[in-house]
């Protein structure tokens, strides 16, 4: 399976990736990858980068 397909997968796993399971609106959702390349939040095409800030600190 290749690797975009993958990931692809695994981001529909995430809670709150939208009502449909897998679906991304648009391409301005934005997500917050660990160092492992684990994706770990995401956030939608609205909300503001100051409310990603907490959740990128804490995986530093």
């Amino acid at each position: 399976m290749h690797v975009i397909i993958k990931k692809r997968k695994a981001i529909s796993k995430i809670p709150g990736v939208s009502h449909e399971e897998g679906f991304i609106k648009w391409n301005f959702t934005k997500f917050v990858v660990s160092r492992n390349g684990k994706v770990e939040y995401r956030f939608g095409p609205t909300d503001k980068p100051e409310e990603m800030e907490e959740d990128i600190k804490n995986l530093l």
